[in-house]
């Protein structure tokens, strides 16, 4: 190779060198924040899938194509709040109907929401959510550990295994063909909002 071709190469390497050095940079940065660094922020829900022992998803809980929100914020705090597809509405006004037991049932299975604080579990993969209020009254105290990946913009929250009828009543379990003795874990996948 000549002088001049040289010349251009290193100029050539140079050149894409620096164009390319934000981009390394802000990876390493990234690669460099703490896990509660890199959690903090808005999430918007893309999917939550239960998964069989066997690997196979079932939309149990809320339906193929929920929508819902996880907010993590700097000093602590979280909150969550997800509706199921298709959300349950009511045929008449909820405040005066006489007998809307079973669309009020439906309604609580349709919605989930709580909010509380967040710690990073011990081994520096997880949080564990502390709830201090929520639509469901017996879990306000609980805390809830959760496996959480973060790949990009894409944020993955894993729960324990759990039996599928410790959590869900018989008739959801039989709407997706589960037993009650089944193993389970939820899988929520979420989206950074800009």
């Amino acid at each position: 190779m000549n002088k001049s071709g040289l010349r251009a190469l290193i100029a050539f390497s140079i050149g894409l060198i620096l164009a390319l050095s934000p981009a390394l940079t802000s990876g390493v940065a990234f690669a460099q924040q703490t896990l509660k660094e890199r959690v903090a922020g808005m999430w918007r829900l893309l999917s939550w899938e239960s998964v069989r022992s066997n690997g196979e998803v079932v939309n149990v809980w809320m339906g193929a194509h929920p929508t819902g929100t996880i907010m993590y914020l700097p000093n602590g705090y979280m909150a969550v709040q997800i509706m199921a597809d298709p959300r349950p509405t009511f045929a008449d006004n909820p405040a005066t109907a006489s007998s809307a037991s079973d669309e009020f049932r439906s309604a609580y299975w349709g919605y989930y929401a709580y909010w509380g604080t967040y710690t990073i579990n011990d081994a520096g993969d997880g949080v564990v959510h502390n709830v201090l209020a929520s639509e469901r009254p017996n879990e306000v105290g609980i805390k809830y550990p959760r496996s959480v990946s973060i790949e990009g913009k894409k944020l993955v929250i894993t729960t324990p295994t759990y039996k599928a009828g410790a959590l869900l009543p018989q008739d959801m379990l039989d709407r997706v063909h589960l037993r009650g003795d089944e193993d389970l874990f939820n899988r929520l996948t979420w989206e950074r909002v800009e």
